[in-house]
Order: C-alpha cells, then sequence, then structure tokens
C-alpha cells in the first residue's frame, strides 16, 4: 500500500505539515482545499514544494455538491468542478475526490446522478485525473458504499471509482462484507479514522471526533481485513477532522499517525 495522510489532519502551516509528513515517513498526501487557499503561493509552486518533500499528491480534495443538480443549473455546476479539476492538474494530483451530493436541491435520479458522474470522469480522464467518489453519512441521497458502487458500476466508466471511508462506514454501522464484492481497480482510495461511538449527528461526529486508529470504538482491523481481501494495494490515507488533534506537536502526531495506519495494516 501507498502510505498516505490528509493534510487536515495536522496542524499549522502547509510548509510545516510537508515537512512532518515527509519525515514521519509517508508516501503521499491529500491537500485539502482549504490547505491550499491559505498557501501564499500558486498551485504549481505548491506542486513543486510538495515535489521538494520527496511527496506525491494523491488527491485534491473535496468537491462537493455536483452530481444530480437542477438541470438549469448544469452549466454552471459543471464548470464550478471543470475548475476544480484543472487547479488539480496544476498541483499534478492523481485524482479529485468527490463527495456525495448533501444540498437539498439535488435530485434522487439514479440515472441523472451516474450520467453526470460519467460526464466528469471523462472530463478527468482529459486532464489525466482520476474522479474518487466517496458517500458521506450524511449524504442527501447517497450514503452508504454498497448504493455508492452500484452508480459506479452503472455509469460504467474505467476513470471513475469509490473512496472507502471508515467513518462513513463503520460509524453508520453497514455491513462490510459487501466491500469483498467491490473490483480492486475500482476501490481508488482508502481513508482511515477511529472514532468513539456517540449520539450525534453524523456531520458534527465527523468533523470533531475524528481520532487515530486503535483510539476509538471501531473495528478497524475487521475493516482493513475486508479491503486487503479485495487485493486492494493502493492509496492508504489517514484522514482525521478533529480540532484537538491539530494543537499537538506536528510531528509527533505525523509519526505516531504513520506507525499506527502501517500497523493497523500489517496486522490484518
Amino acid at each position: 500500500m501507498i502510505p498516505t495522510i490528509a493534510t487536515v489532519t495536522l496542524g499549522g502551516d502547509l510548509k510545516t505539515k510537508l515537512e512532518s509528513i515527509a519525515n514521519a515517513g509517508f508516501n503521499s498526501i491529500e491537500l485539502f482545499d482549504t490547505d491550499l487557499d491559505a498557501f501564499e503561493g500558486s498551485p504549481k509552486e505548491l506542486n513543486t514544494l510538495i515535489k521538494d518533500f520527496g511527496l506525491s499528491l494523491a488527491s485534491y480534495f473535496p468537491l462537493r455538491d455536483f452530481e444530480g443538480m437542477p438541470k438549469a443549473n448544469k452549466d454552471y455546476n459543471f464548470d464550478k468542478a471543470k475548475a476544480y479539476l484543472e487547479t488539480a492538474k496544476e498541483l499534478d494530483s492523481k485524482m479529485v475526490m468527490i463527495c456525495s451530493n448533501t444540498s437539498q436541491e439535488s435530485s434522487l435520479d439514479e440515472s441523472q446522478i451516474t450520467s453526470d458522474l460519467n460526464e466528469l470522469a471523462e472530463i478527468a480522464k482529459k486532464l489525466e485525473l482520476k474522479l474518487a467518489y466517496e458517500p458521506l453519512a450524511w449524504g442527501r441521497h447517497v450514503k452508504h458504499y454498497n448504493h455508492a458502487i452500484k452508480l459506479i458500476q452503472d455509469a460504467d466508466n474505467d476513470n471513475l471509482g469509490i473512496v472507502l471511508d471508515s467513518f462513513h462506514i463503520l460509524s453508520q454501522k453497514n455491513n462490510i462484507s459487501h466491500i469483498k464484492q467491490i473490483p480492486k481497480d475500482k476501490i481508488f482510495l482508502v481513508q482511515i479514522s477511529d472514532a468513539p461511538f456517540l449520539n450525534l449527528d453524523y456531520l458534527s461526529w465527523s468533523r470533531t471526533h475524528r481520532i487515530l486508529p486503535g483510539y476509538g470504538d471501531f473495528n478497524l482491523k475487521e475493516f482493513v481485513k475486508v479491503v486487503k481481501s479485495t487485493g486492494f494495494n493502493e492509496y492508504f490515507s489517514l484522514e482525521c477532522f478533529n480540532k484537538d488533534l491539530q494543537t499537538r506537536d506536528v510531528l509527533n502526531l505525523a509519526k505516531e499517525g504513520f506507525e499506527l495506519n502501517q500497523k493497523l495494516w500489517n496486522i490484518t
């Protein structure tokens, strides 16, 4: 697997994050778009900085509220998405991660959702980017990984794949055995975080209580075991949204996160 970390996991400025990530042993990053917004330089300059630290960019994320939007707004939605993809290209990212739509305006028409995803995947392909679709636990219509993979397979585009995020799957107590049926070439990215079981809405729970693997209540060992049974051996990313984690020493946190993710992968 490719040891990866989402920049949102760490606090501090982006250059400090990148230096700590590289020193901790990671090979790749997922760049949260707000980190780019705060960076004092162009995407191409950031691309150079990332490479200077010996890292690659797995994904630029998250593209939000895209698929299934009102057809009257299609041009606007696609223009916004294209701009996001073009930024990812300047960054030399391998993929763009798109979250399932949370907008009240979005349609549950699966034929429109698959059509939109397929069309965007074709645009991404021309830019030499993959499109990775993540079902959010609080998504408007697409909340579960088995629904997302059905839509991806219906779209029938080799440039479109799924993100398997342990939080979104395990917080909902989804049956993870169906992951075994997903072709490994359709799994573009696996994101790892732990969390305590809490009586909270999924959005608040996700944004404030994700923690490093092994410190929460999720059965991550079984989750990773099932993922590995598919033959997946690509980007395995630590992604924790938690302001308390962001106050910790950046290098120490990056090192601990690397060691815990490596241990999780190797013991399953």
